[in-house]
């Protein structure tokens, strides 16, 4: 037995945390679960599957979520609970016997001034059966009314499970009036003695220790709400719980509490005055008095109770006299009621009436019966889909019943399941598209009843539309799903709501670099689609891609992607995909540089197949959705020198919902993502000229130009750059080398004006003007000069767009009629290059920064040293021409900062490694229809 002061202060703790402040009832905390069981006993659950490229499997159970087949049922009745009421009991132990699909054990508890229980009985013994219903339907019981004693028993009994029933569904069915009086401690039953003082002879002046002691402290009909406040029962007893203990404390430590069958039972009453209102209220404001502790020590022992069960029914039963209900009890201890009213809103049948009378008492165990027994006489499952999935098709649908998977068959929009009786199907599903006013959803029909240990799950495969950018996703599967139902015998509509399992899932994403390149190269990346799905000949550089993943797989990297520098992940990562038959596929990432491979804090990689996978494959659209299917363009048609593109990766050529990207993080963990390809833009420079004409090679030295120029001759036909050995090159303005496959070249390409692209204006004109302007020769006559373009190339991979790491020297091949002796001078209008609109140029020409730039001449032609590519025009004079007036500072007010330097990598996303969002199209990879 308990010890009275521990749990006070035990019970103290637990109000003052947690309801004192609140006023709301003490509910039992049930352990966690997915499912939901509802206040009769319908056990729901809806689960789904983690995402398997894009789909889920859920499952919708209804019964329970597992084949449960053993139960025990525990009885707590009062004493005063009547014969006819306990015959009923007997009466559903009865039925429960003749099931042969359930597992049932029962224990009988019933309580007086002390308790008694059965112990736990298989209900197919027969023998022990009638024993015991008639032991519990004719006990001789002890004097007295002790719930208490019998709640303590009950808890022992449940916690003492015969073997084999530790995972039993369980349940509680508590019949009282709850006039308690009395309760144990220390295994001894206790009471409060009280003794009226200054009463005439119609009330009670001797001590007394039972119910009447209500009477005295507070008077006849006095209930908890009369006397702690609250608008009900539930609030009443939670401020009779807060206020009591105090009081309880006081009358154990002035030694009123006594020992109920002891010979001094009746000894230190406590003093209460019926005709003195004030010195009668001093002393129920500072004493509790038996039926105080007896209700206090019952609710709180109630509370703790039910966490041991699975479904608690608790009923305020009045006593019956012949055969009307005896309400007499209650006018006189109404607390009694109040108390049962609270026990019962902390039970599964929680909405239903508390109050139970005699006549109903065949309906109620009826109820308790079908809960044990059945869950669902018939119902329909309406199931919402929602916005995030859709169904993938209706022969995914499933149903088992008690396990067993039935028969289907699908005929349009309706699936069927098991054998039809009468032209009906026991279970049937019929699915709602989605129209502009509803979502997409189905009705299930259940037409048979459900067995609580025979459980349905139908399950059915959605597929996830996935989201548009990176990052960690918990999404639900469905609105909501709702089971409407009838009861055995019981004709009105019952409504459970299952709940909404989510699905967790992360998605990266993989994006072209941005890319400038020049028109016209000759060697480029093999992945290019035209719009028939087919490898063209354009030679465009191989590109580059920057990764993007959720923030979940990044902290599991830890260090790897935190260290202050953009990652190389491409030990961790791996892209898989498959087909439409199944074959699978797989890429690997690679840096793209020699030896740095990030720009911009992202790193860029190639993505390369492993042996018997294809390469990744790309296509190209213009603003009006046409597909690329040439490097060439006529500027006037365009009304711009450049042209932009959007780099796709190329779909349709794998199951989209089989490519998957894999993070193997150092901890062990591996990490599944999907995808989602996001667009990079191709900007195409124009060119006047063809490769072979404007792209030379470079060279480490003059000398090695001249022998490749021509042989026969030291001075230059063609423009050559010349770098050392040491000289890094980049990929458009980024900090990504170009590796040893690389062809650095330079361009050295005509001025766009009439005389090379048709349709376009006199934009050398414009040029020389300038250049004149600036070396004071405006009003000269005998001035030659010589325009150019000029810039670098990967000639091996696409022309794509190259900046040096330090200057190099160019060497410009002596124009006709020219020679070392010739005074040249170069000016280089700075920032210009081709990515302009052709109404544009003569405005971006005038306002220019230019500059002056020495030049040397030797046998071999007219060289310099730069960093910067953009126009240049090379300006000599007659022999014996006047000196040009060379400004020794450029004639700008602009600075480096000033310029405009546009093109691939030079704006903030491009080239880096930035997984962009979602999963739907990065099947896309392939570079030719996989079989």
């Amino acid at each position: 037995m308990k010890t009275l002061i521990k749990k006070l202060l035990s019970s103290i703790c637990v109000l003052t945390m947690s309801f004192a402040a609140f006023g709301v009832p003490v509910v039992a905390e049930q352990p966690e679960t997915d499912s939901v069981i509802s206040n009769d006993g319908v056990t729901l659950d809806k689960t789904a599957t983690p995402l398997e490229g894009n789909d889920t499997t859920v499952t919708l159970s209804v019964g329970s979520t597992e084949n449960r087949e053993k139960a025990a049922v525990l009885f707590l009745l009062d004493k005063s609970t009547s014969v006819g009421m306990r015959d009923e009991a007997a009466g559903m132990l009865d039925e429960l016997a003749t099931k042969n699909n359930m597992d049932i054990i029962y224990d009988v508890v019933i309580f007086s001034g002390t308790a008694t229980s059965s112990g736990w009985n298989d209900i197919s013994d027969e023998d022990n059966l009638d024993t015991i219903k008639s032991d519990f339907v004719n006990r001789e019981t002890t004097s007295g009314t002790n719930m208490d004693e019998g709640i303590e028993m009950a808890q022992n009994d449940i916690n003492s499970l015969p073997e084999g029933y530790e995972n039993a569904a369980t349940y509680l069915v508590v019949l009282s009036d709850g006039i308690t009086y009395i309760w144990s401690e220390d295994d001894t039953v206790k009471g409060v003695p009280v003794q009226g003082l200054g009463a005439n002879e119609n009330v009670e002046t001797n001590p007394q220790n039972g119910a009447d002691t209500w009477a005295m402290m507070y008077g006849y009909g006095k209930t908890l709400q009369d006397i702690y406040g609250g608008n009900n029962a539930v609030e009443a007893v939670n401020n009779f719980k807060t206020a009591i203990t105090d009081k309880m404390s006081t009358t154990v430590s002035e030694g009123h509490v006594q020992d109920y069958y002891g010979e001094n039972n009746l000894a230190n009453p406590i003093d209460t005055y019926i005709y003195d209102d004030i010195k009668n209220t001093e002393q129920s404001e500072k004493y509790a008095i038996g039926p105080d502790f007896a209700m206090y020590q019952s609710i709180t022992g109630f509370e703790s109770l039910i966490n041991s069960f699975d479904y608690e029914f608790a009923y305020a039963v009045p006593e019956l006299s012949g055969t009307e209900d005896n309400t007499t009890n209650w006018e006189n201890y109404p607390w009694g009621k109040e108390i049962m009213l609270y026990m019962h809103a902390l039970c599964s049948d929680s909405e239903n009436a508390g109050e139970i009378s005699n006549a109903d008492a065949q309906s109620m165990f009826s109820t308790m019966k079908n809960r044990i027994l059945y869950t669902v006489e018939d119902g329909v499952v309406t199931d919402v889909i929602g916005n995030a999935f859709d169904l993938k098709d209706l022969n995914s649908f499933d149903l088992k019943v008690a396990g067993e998977t039935l028969e289907k068959h699908v005929e349009g929009n309706v699936v069927t399941f098991g054998e039809a009786t009468d032209g009906e199907y026991p279970y049937v599903v019929t699915y709602h598209p989605a129209t502009d006013t509803e979502s997409e959803y189905f009705e299930w029909q259940i037409n048979v009843p459900v067995e609580a240990n025979n459980g349905l799950t139908l399950s059915y495969n959605l597929t996830i539309k996935k989201n548009e950018t990176t990052g960690d996703y918990t999404v639900p599967t469905n609105e909501s799903a709702t089971l409407e139902y009838h009861k055995t015998d019981d004709a009105h509509t019952y409504e459970a709501v299952f709940p909404v399992p989510q699905v967790t899932y992360h998605v990266a994403s993989i994006q072209p670099a941005d890319m400038t390149i020049y028109m016209g190269g000759t060697n480029g990346y093999e992945g290019v689609m035209s719009d028939a799905g087919v490898e063209t000949e354009n030679s465009l550089p191989e590109p580059g891609y920057y990764l993007t993943l959720p923030d979940a797989v990044n902290t599991a990297l830890g260090e790897i992607v935190t260290g202050g520098e953009p990652a190389d992940l491409s030990e961790y990562v791996t892209i898989t995909g498959k087909d439409s038959e199944g074959n699978e596929y797989t890429w690997k990432l690679e840096q793209y540089g020699e030896t740095y491979s990030a720009a911009y804090n992202k790193f860029i990689y190639k993505i390369v197949p492993a042996e018997g996978t294809t390469p990744v494959r790309l296509m190209f659209q213009d603003e009006e959705g046409n597909l690329y299917d040439s490097d060439t363009f006529n500027p006037t048609d365009e009304d711009a020198l450049n042209q932009q593109y959007q780099m796709r990766i190329y779909s349709g050529l794998t199951a989209d919902d089989l490519v998957e990207i894999t993070v193997s993080v150092p901890d062990g963990n591996v990490y599944t993502c999907t995808l989602k390809t996001q667009p990079g833009t191709l900007n195409i420079r124009y060119v006047t000229g063809d490769q072979n004409s404007v792209v030379t090679s470079s060279y480490t030295s003059v000398k090695e130009a001249s022998q490749a120029d021509d042989p026969s001759q030291t001075a230059l036909k063609k423009a050559y750059v010349i770098a050392d050995e040491d000289t890094q090159f980049f990929i458009n303005e980024s900090q990504v080398d170009v590796t040893d496959e690389a062809a650095v070249s330079l361009l050295f390409d005509d001025i766009v004006t009439s005389d090379t692209t048709e349709g376009v204006s006199n934009y050398r004109e414009v040029l020389v003007n300038k250049a004149l302007e600036q070396l004071n020769l405006s009003d000269e006559t005998d001035v030659n000069s010589q325009e150019k373009y000029l810039d670098l190339v990967d000639a091996n991979n696409g022309n794509v767009w190259l900046t040096p790491g330090n200057d190099v020297t160019v060497y410009w091949p002596y124009p006709e009629n020219t020679s070392a002796s010739t005074k040249f001078y170069l000016v280089h209008f700075k920032g210009l290059d081709r990515e302009m609109s052709m109404d544009s140029v003569e405005t971006e020409i005038a306002n220019a920064e230019v500059e002056v730039i020495p030049v040397t001449t030797d046998e071999y032609g007219i060289s310099f040293t730069t960093d910067s590519f953009s126009p240049y025009v090379l300006i000599w004079t007659e022999e014996a021409a006047v000196t040009p007036d060379v400004p020794t500072e450029p004639d700008t007010g602009t600075t480096d900062t000033d310029v405009i330097e546009t093109g691939v990598w030079t704006n903030p996303v491009p080239f880096a490694v930035t997984f962009t969002a979602s999963m739907a199209a990065v099947l896309a990879i392939l570079y030719r229809r996989l079989h």
